[in-house]
């Protein structure tokens, strides 16, 4: 088949220069291997100058083949990121101690971050040159010292080099300097202006590498556009106008004949011993991950000579990674030498002089006048020496922009607190606010960068590298700094030093900031982070295989070549290798190294061409291609550009004194919920386009928040006493199946039990400043000051402990002076003040107390730094000022504090996004929020982010030991486990897995024994620690009592605590093992009493309830410990512990927790955030902490306490005292809430906290989200399992729990809930114990737990002791009824009844027109698995729509998957569903149901939880339940939730089709954005109109991302990825509605499974295979059950184990066929593209489609639904076709396929087919002309509709990724097929498309779903 590609065709846009690596294996696919005489490895300045150079040379008369390998990608004009939006997808980073680069790994970008340094690299054809800022400076001589070859040093060497340089780059031209000077409108660059008046003598301007005018020509004779003046040269150069290395010494290389390809990594050099015309073997792979992991082995390029010029950390890699010690041996000096070339970034802020430096995306290019990145140098250095320093301007490219106003602002406000905060501050004037961004300030400060001499002292270190799966080909991009000490080295103090001398010599003035990230705060505050510097920043690396005399000296020589590092060997170098780029530089250059870097190259491939013999070319050089333009951007990016808008709700309640209508005092509590009208966000941040006089933002209360019913802008006030019974109803359920604790029913209670209510209206007025001056504000600040901290922080510095770090500086005087700016400062006031109106009066259920409508109500937050003040606090209570009927209390003002459970109920954290541009562009203005926010709460509460004292140097005792007056305890460990792989440092696959048993022995004791089980993160010492008073273990053994103190694998004595363990995998086989060895110490066996704390009591109740599912009957060590075969033996299991365990005790949580308030905001907060947590966080750090920690422990210190825990942390009079705890209690408290009350514990207990707690994983934390989130323990995976009824009944324990009501991670309601579950559900007697004094853990360690705690244990222990328990009663009825239990009643089953949780969802059933409908059902994963489903026909009550009724008949359908067993025959109207797969159940209904009259409304699907009764009670049970279920329902129309609306059409001519693809996830504060497209389609569907309604829902791909962040920090549990997407889809309001409408057919894409998922070739490692393959499995599966409504292993079963997923259906007469081109694809590789056997689809669904084809009628419009888009074909795909189709994940990405399916369409004449598609995130609708043999053949459609969320630009493709317009033929079987394709972009459809209308497909109408605005926004693309 031969291919004729780009007939008509515009040139490439992507590429120029160059090929991918794909084109070089596919040319040498055979052999997989080639040779070339040179090969260079990277395209920067020295990589450049050796192609240029060696290009097109020969030897011995043969010309000499020359290839150039670059790891990132070539980049043409407008292919740059233009804005922020864009900039993600162009970076890549490494962290300096992983093991494994990030992000894009072909982006522009290439940041290492590190401890010591971090590095900014250019990745690119053209290296660094593509956005540095081209300065071409010359060094001083004295430069070149000692430190260089004795032939460089005082750099005359080097001159005409130099000269040659400049003319060669484009830094000389005509002899002359290019400058901006040269420029039309350099006059108009005021920070050209900045930096001449600040250097004043010693500026000159800077020589760049930028045309400066039209006519400019690179020395290659590529034409360039003069400079816009942009600013953006950093971010590269989109004009055509940068001098960039890809247009001159690249592109003279290409004329020369050398090849050149990117996308290719060098990751190992060979050095063969056998071939010496080829001795270099590369081994070279694709940069991208998804393209490498299908290569497989590295492709190899055999070379005569190699020239290294990677960049000194490329290059330096590369050799660490090649050494070998037998054929390959360097220096030892590899990687020494390295050098940051004394770079240091500073801003001058605010100055006197316009600079205009910043660049904005908002204002057009050449309107900008910013210039390029430097314009001047101020020359500093000294006349002698290499002393001295360069100072140039920068500009910020308009994509960092934001970046930089946020960081150069919060570093001047860190700054401005070493000076006075002067002048009045007026509560209506926020003029020149410090804390928001300025954009006055921010056009007078310039960005300088400085360059000196760093000593070169610096060294490069490759990081240890773990085990993964297929790591044969290693990592590359991964060496880091290490350089400890660079960061105090004097010469970056000088030239901060220097630069504000110079600035306040001249008449720019300002403020000097250094780099934040190395110096956070002024020289005289560092103390407050013990003088700690974080990280330097560079541009400019050098070294690491630095040049020397001998191998002693350098890794090379003078002319780059490589030393031998072998003594053995008798050569000096290693022959044909070279390195040569910035590694080989020995030291600082003091200046920007790019033309050091380029002559030093010059001179040695000079030298090179001479050694190897090589001589000049008789070859003519070749014409290049003019030069393409990816794209011509518009002058301004934004032409409707929407502001980030959000909105604000919150519920506050609180005590407050009221006089009622009587006059009459009364305890209340006032709850106001408000909910505020959307304001921008920028607005919120105070961001100021000037100085002028700035009002303070004041948001208007609005009536309700769209969609969350329960935001009403209202004021309920209730009793005290009515209050505290309210909440006590709310958190006491009837049964297992209310468990859930609905915001609804919240509601409805409250509304039941308010004296009154009414609605509000009113304002906020936001961070209005309080009226103050100066000396007010430092009396204000000091008063607090002195008792908070001031004296003991004095009496610390003055006489520190010999642990604790020592102050040298003598400073105390300045530090004082210092205390009063501070002062001047924290005396600010900050205040939110709320002016309400209440309204008109609502419902309320109580006796009405209060005449309140028409009053105001007044109050405010105030955030000010005060006696014992907590920023936090103040941020979330208002104290209420004016109020009618308010009694006033000055001791105790009335506070109303912000309601946290409510936000987590409905799913708000305070604030949620209404209208944005783009995602990326709304989390840029959150940024800004946030830190305005930041900035306020450091600048005014600084003294409040504290460092804690430092811990007791003592190590930790974490197992539990002796206790004074006991006999020493025995010890036992017993091994239940291994650790299952290496992912936690320090633990390896197969270690050993314990408990640990510690048993103090009572002699003669004939009592059952205590069994103590600890907490997560606490161990055994909890209970014997022996500073603890009478601890429990002591008070127990005192009674006669054995106890036994297990440490489980999670106990931070053991080293398993660090693992990620599930609780299941704990409460599996340590729980069940401990109670089974204690037990069987005692002859005959004794039952044990189990006391379990906290997480304790959660494994234990795990394992007792359900420990059928828990046991693990796999694990090799239980089968050992128990014997084999035990486990499996009937009865074993389901009795284990009733046979074992007398009573239990539970220690603050119980099976049906709730968590506090705070902590279910947390969990909340963690639902979105978990994946970002850190895994090695600890209570206390087991490094020395660093700069981060340090940060992390003052920003914990802030957390709220209650005031006399305050005092205890900070004792205000006795300033020598230390609280060395306060470290670990705080990152304690940050996880969990406040864990123990502190007033309860001793000191001497507190001085060894870190005995009782210690490490853990963060990932098992994780799981108590599912426990906040549904009010129960729950599985990993997030169901109830365990507190069921069956369950329930099987518990037999008499049960105790002790509870305080002051704890902070669980809610003393607890108590109640599980009392009320237990008492109804339990076959067991439950005594509750409460205590209102304790909290959690100091229940356990308080000094009076053995009074308030410990003696009622005694006694409930005593009470089993003695069988004196009080008689169980009889449970009541679920229902509250008293009849029993015997027989089923009706009664019951109205509580069991519910809507499903997520769905109902439509899936009409594939076998040609729709027979039957699949429903797919979810139930509420807190009541576990459920029984049954209903559906119930519901009609209209006398016509009315709003009043359903049942029919006469009553008939309805109940679906099972497994049918009760007194079942014999089963009615007609039962139906067999498909198997649960975790609480989604499908069952398949006739579509002649939905058939019915006009009085029908709907299908009501229902979802029963419980017992199925006798067949014969089935009838009366649903038409009760059902009935009391409409019945209590109908108020809020909730049955219209669960009501199906579609029916059946007939077929018909015309149709309407609704499609649509990628539906990105909500992430926290976008929920109703991100379902904005279902919410228009629902509109719609709604709407009255004469226009067409879509009557089918096509889903193309992408329905779910199980991998919504690339990878970075995805959930990798199976059903957080693949399970809880589709569940958190199906829930949402939006969808729901939609999906009750419109039956729906799906097709997957790659987001289901991993990005750009592609099977591997069967040589692959097996390993990497399978992991590939489970990924889709996983991915195949989810689809079925979730999309399709099919049982995937039935599926499998019926197909022979394939899972072809492709089918064709019928709607309305109209054929359609849903290809699978993700998983049903080949697999491919650069060597494979153009194979046969290389398919997007299988021959099997090809030939189906052809079978399909055949059926269709040709006079009617046929589909095809392909994920995969078919034309237009990518830009990239189209480079070096076929090889480039790599590139592509479409057809195009398949050369055999396309041109095979355009040859089937045209064969058959399919003029009326349409091919839709997704994934692209643009909407496109192309026609394609098919000829054969110049013959019309057919016309096809190809429609392409845009994302439905689609928020991230740098992922969505843009017009110019496609060929819009081309002519494209490829002949075949002596036919030539040629294509005409012409393509219409319509930006106008965003969201779902609409295809309608009749007759043949080309009268078919693409258009948006609806014309009616939704909501607010920019582009959701």
């Amino acid at each position: 088949m031969t291919v004729k590609e780009g007939i008509g065709r515009p040139h490439n846009k992507t590429r120029w220069l160059s090929k991918g690596l794909e084109s070089l294996i596919y040319e040498n696919r055979k052999d997989q291997t080639t040779f070339f005489d040179i090969v260079v490895i990277g395209s920067g300045y020295g990589g450049a100058v050796a192609a240029a150079s060696l290009a097109g040379l020969q030897q011995h008369g043969k010309p000499l083949s020359l290839c150039v390998l670059e790891r990132g990608r070539e980049f043409t004009p407008g292919s740059f990121p233009a804005s922020m939006t864009e900039a993600p997808d162009e970076m890549r980073f490494t962290l300096s101690d992983r093991d494994q680069a990030a992000g894009s790994l072909d982006g522009l970008y290439d940041f290492r971050l590190g401890a010591d340094l971090n590095i900014v690299l250019g990745n690119g054809l053209g290296g660094g040159s593509l956005i540095n800022a081209g300065v071409m400076q010359r060094p001083k001589a004295d430069v070149f010292d000692s430190n260089w070859p004795q032939a460089l040093r005082s750099g005359t060497a080097l001159e005409k080099h130099y000269l040659e340089a400049e003319e060669l780059l484009g830094a000389r031209r005509n002899g002359q300097l290019n400058t901006l000077e040269a420029h039309a409108d350099f006059g108009k660059v005021a920070k050209y202006k900045s930096i001449r008046e600040l250097g004043k003598q010693k500026f000159r301007p800077a020589p760049v590498t930028i045309a400066m005018q039209d006519d400019t020509e690179t020395s290659a004779g590529i034409p360039l556009e003069a400079c816009t003046l942009c600013g953006d040269c950093a971010s590269g150069c989109n004009h055509g106008a940068k001098i960039s290395l890809d247009t001159n010494l690249l592109a003279d290389a290409c004329q020369k004949g050398a090849k050149i390809y990117t996308g290719a990594s060098v990751v190992r050099l060979i050095k063969t011993q056998v071939n010496q015309k080829a001795p270099w073997t590369l081994h070279v792979v694709h940069t991208r991950r998804e393209l490498r992991e299908r290569q497989g082995d590295a492709f190899r390029i055999n070379a005569r000579h190699v020239i290294v010029a990677a960049g000194s950390m490329g290059s330096t890699e590369l050799l660490m990674r090649s050494q070998d010690q037998e054929t390959l041996c360097f220096s030892k000096e590899l990687g020494k030498h390295f050098s940051s070339n004394g770079d240091m970034l500073a801003a001058g802020f605010d100055q006197q002089m316009e600079s205009n430096s910043v660049a904005s995306d908002r204002i057009p290019f050449n309107e900008r006048h910013i210039g390029p990145t430097i314009t001047g140098i101020v020359d500093a250095r000294d006349e002698k020496g290499r002393g001295g320093i360069v100072i140039e301007e920068m500009a910020i490219p308009s994509p960092l922009q934001r970046v930089f106003e946020e960081l150069v602002t919060t570093s001047n406000t860190l700054h401005s607190l070493a000076k006075f905060n002067r002048g009045r501050h007026e509560p209506e004037n926020l003029s020149g606010d410090p804390f928001a961004v300025s954009r006055d300030a921010i056009r007078n400060t310039s960005l300088y960068a400085i360059m000196g001499d760093d000593d070169a002292d610096g060294e490069l270190r490759m990081p240890e590298v773990r085990e993964r799966i297929g790591s044969e080909i290693p990592e590359e991009g991964i060496i880091g700094v290490q350089w400890p000490d660079l960061g105090r080295k004097p010469l970056f103090k000088k030239q901060i030093e220097q630069l504000e001398t110079l600035s306040k010599n001249s008449c720019i003035k300002g403020r000097v900031l250094p780099n934040p990230g190395w110096k956070l705060l002024p020289e005289s505050m560092m103390f407050f982070v013990n003088n700690q510097l974080g990280p330097l920043a560079t541009v400019h690396p050098l070294g690491g295989c630095s040049m020397g005399d001998d191998v002693r000296h350098g890794v090379v020589d003078e002319f780059g070549r490589v030393y031998d590092g072998d003594p053995r060997h008798r050569q000096q170098y290693h022959e044909g290798l070279a390195v040569l780029d910035g590694a080989i530089i020995p030291t600082a250059i003091g200046t920007n190294p790019a033309l050091t870097i380029t002559a030093v190259a010059l001179r040695a491939v000079a030298a090179l061409r001479k050694e190897w013999d090589l001589e000049s070319g008789t070859a003519e050089k070749q014409a290049l291609e003019p030069r393409p333009w990816y794209r011509h951007l518009p002058e301004k990016l934004y032409d409707d550009y929407q502001q980030t808008e959000a909105q604000v709700i919150e519920r506050l309640a609180g005590d407050v004194r009221l006089r009622d209508r009587d006059g009459k005092s009364i305890d209340a509590v006032v709850e106001i919920t408000l909910a505020f009208e959307p304001v921008g966000v920028r607005e919120l941040a105070g961001i100021q386009k000037g100085e002028s006089h700035s009002q303070p933002v004041v948001l208007k209360v609005i009536p309700e928040a769209e969609g969350i019913p329960a935001a009403r802008s209202h004021l309920r006030i209730f009793t005290r006493k009515d209050w505290d019974y309210l909440h006590r109803e709310i958190h006491r359920p009837q049964s297992p199946n209310e468990l859930r604790l609905r915001q609804e029913r919240v509601e409805e209670l409250k509304e039941k039990w308010s004296c009154y209510a009414a609605s509000l209206t009113g304002t906020l007025e936001v961070f209005g400043r309080g009226n103050s001056g100066m000396p007010g504000r430092i009396a204000r600040g000091l008063i607090a000051w002195i008792p908070n901290r001031g004296l003991r922080d004095t009496c610390q510095q003055l006489f520190p402990l010999p642990y604790e770090p020592r102050d040298t500086s003598g400073k105390m005087l300045q530090r004082a002076l210092g205390a009063l700016r501070l002062a001047s400062h924290a005396g600010e006031k900050r205040l939110l003040e709320y002016s309400l109106n209440i309204d008109k009066e609502m419902d309320f259920g109580k006796e009405k107390c209060f005449d309140l409508a028409g009053t105001r109500i007044a109050g405010h937050k105030t955030l000010t730094y005060g006696r014992r003040s907590n920023p936090w606090r103040q941020l979330s209570q208002i104290r209420l000022t004016k109020m009618a009927g308010l009694v006033e209390n000055r001791d105790a003002p009335p506070l109303l504090c912000l309601d946290t459970r409510f936000l987590s109920r409905i799913n708000v954290p305070l604030i949620r996004l209404t209208a944005q541009q783009d995602q990326a562009n709304a989390m840029l203005d959150l940024l800004s929020l946030g830190a305005y926010l930041a900035r306020m709460m450091i600048g005014i509460h600084l003294w409040s982010f504290r460092k804690p004292d430092a811990p007791l140097p003592d190590e930790p005792n974490r197992l539990p030991g002796p206790i004074t007056g006991l006999p020493r305890p025995g010890v036992v460990e017993i091994q239940v486990d291994t650790i299952p792989d290496n992912r936690v440092s320090g633990l390896n696959q197969g270690d050993p897995v314990v408990i640990h048993l510690t048993h103090y022995r009572v002699e003669g004791s004939t009592k059952p024994p205590v069994v103590m089980i600890h907490g997560y993160s606490a161990s055994g010492t909890s209970f014997t620690h022996d500073t603890i008073h009478n601890n429990f273990t002591k008070s127990f053994w005192e009674e006669g009592r054995d106890v036994w103190v297990l440490d489980m694998r999670t106990s931070p004595g053991l080293p398993s605590a660090r693992y990620p363990w599930t609780f299941e995998d704990v409460a599996g086989a340590d729980i069940p093992v401990a109670i089974d060895y204690i037990y069987r110490q005692y002859e005959n066996g004794r039952k044990v009493d189990v006391l379990a704390h906290c997480m304790g009591a959660v494994m234990f109740s795990m394992a007792a309830l359900n420990p059928d599912y828990i046991i693990d009957r796999n694990n090799p060590w239980l089968e050992h410990y128990f014997g084999n075969g035990t486990l499996g033996k009937p009865g074993f299991i389901d009795g284990f512990f009733e046979n074992r365990v007398r009573s239990v005790i539970f220690s603050q949580v119980t099976p049906t927790v709730v968590f506090s308030p705070d902590n279910k905001l947390r969990a909340f907060y963690m639902q979105h955030l978990k994946e970002l947590m850190p895994d090695n966080y600890q209570f206390r750090p087991e490094h020395e902490p660093t700069l981060a920690d340090d940060l992390i422990d003052r920003l914990l210190y802030t957390l709220p306490y209650p005031e006399e825990e305050f005092d205890i942390e900070n004792p205000p009079w006795n300033p020598s005292k230390r609280t060395p705890f306060t470290r670990t209690r705080h990152r304690m408290d940050a996880l969990y809430g406040r864990d123990f009350n502190l007033v309860n514990v001793d000191e001497k207990v507190l001085q060894h906290i870190d005995d009782l707690f210690g490490p853990m994983s963060i990932d098992t934390v994780k799981q108590t989200i599912h426990f906040a989130r549904l009010d129960t323990i729950a599985t990993k995976e997030g169901h109830n399992l365990f507190v069921t009824e069956k369950n329930l009944e099987n518990w037999k324990f008499p049960t105790c729990s002790f509870n305080g009501k002051d704890n902070g991670l669980v809610d003393f309601k607890t108590a109640w809930r599980t009392k009320q579950v237990f008492d109804n559900a339990s076959g067991a007697h439950y005594l509750m114990l409460k205590n209102d004094d304790f909290g959690h853990q100091d229940s356990l360690i308080g000094r009076t737990a053995y009074d308030s705690v410990c003696l009622g244990l005694k006694f409930f222990l005593n009470q089993v002791d003695t069988n004196a328990l009080p008689k169980k009663p009889q449970p009541p009825e679920w229902s509250g009824d008293s009849k029993n239990r015997e027989e089923e009643s009706t009664a019951r089953l109205p509580r069991k009844l519910e809507i499903p949780w997520c769905g109902p969802v439509l899936i009409p059933n594939e076998d040609n027109d729709v027979q039957s409908m699949r429903i797919l059902t979810g139930s509420d994963p807190v009541f576990g698995e459920h029984t049954a489903q209903l559906f119930v026909p519901l009609y209209k009550e006398d016509g009315n729509a709003e009043q359903p009724c049942l029919d006469d008949s009553c008939s309805y359908w109940i679906a099972m998957a497994s049918v009760p067993e007194k079942a014999d025959n089963l009615p007609d109207n039962f139906i067999r569903s498909m198997p649960q797969r975790d609480g989604i159940t499908i069952c398949e209904i006739p579509a002649e149901t939905f058939r019915q009259d006009d009085n029908y409304l709907g299908l009501l699907v229902l979802v029963y939880y419980g017992d199925i009764p006798a067949i014969r009670k089935i009838d009366d049970l649903v038409m009760n339940g059902v009935t009391s279920f409409l019945e209590t329902t109908k108020e809020k129309k909730l049955w219209k939730d669960a009501l199906i609306t579609w029916t059946p059409s007939i077929a018909s001519e015309e149709i309407s089709i609704a499609f649509g693809s990628c539906q990105y996830p909500a992430g926290l504060m976008d929920g109703e954005l991100a379902y904005r497209s279902w919410k228009s389609l629902d509109r719609a569907l709604s709407e009255k109109k004469d226009a067409p309604k879509a009557d089918m829902l096509l889903l193309m791909g992408d329905q779910v991302y199980v991998d919504a962040t690339a990878g970075l920090f995805d959930p990798q549990s199976v059903d957080e990825r693949y399970e809880w997407p589709y569940r958190k889809l199906y829930s949402n309001r939006h969808v729901r509605k939609v999906l009750r409408q419109l039956p729906v057919y799906c097709m997957l894409d790659d987001h289901e499974i991993e990005n750009n998922w592609g099977p591997l070739r069967i040589d692959h490692d097996p390993a990497r295979i399978e992991r590939n393959d489970h990924l889709k499995d996983l991915g195949v599966d989810a689809f079925l059950t979730y999309q399709r409504g099919i049982d995937p292993d039935s599926w499998r079963k019926s197909h022979n184990g394939r899972t072809p997923l492709w089918y064709h259906f019928r709607h309305n007469g109209f054929r359609f066929f849903m290809m699978d081109t993700r998983t049903d694809r080949s697999s491919r590789c650069a060597a494979t593209i153009d194979d046969r056997e290389t398919t997007l689809i299988s021959e099997d669904q090809l030939r189906d489609f052809r079978e399909w084809l055949d059926k269709c009628d040709s006079t009617q419009p046929a589909f095809v639904v392909s994920p995969s888009i078919l034309f237009p074909r990518h830009q990239v795909a189209s480079g070096d076709y076929p090889a480039s189709a790599l590139n592509a994940d479409g057809w195009d990405g398949y050369p055999q396929s396309l041109r095979e399916m355009v040859r089937i369409v045209a064969d058959q004449g399919c003029s009326n087919l349409v091919f839709l598609s997704g994934d692209e995130h643009l909407s496109c609708d192309a026609t394609i002309s098919i000829t054969i043999d110049d013959q019309p053949a057919c016309k096809i459609r190809s429609i392409h509709c845009s994302g439905l969320y689609a928020p991230l630009p740098f992922a969505n493709s843009l017009p110019e990724d496609l060929i819009a317009n081309e002519h494209w033929s490829f002949e075949n079987n002596g036919k030539e097929y040629s294509c005409k394709i012409e393509t219409v972009f319509r930006e106008d459809i965003r969201g779902f498309g609409n295809l309608s209308g009749k007759g043949p497909a080309e009268n078919l109408v693409f258009a948006p779903i609806t014309t009616t605005p939704v909501t607010k926004g920019g582009d959701n693309q």
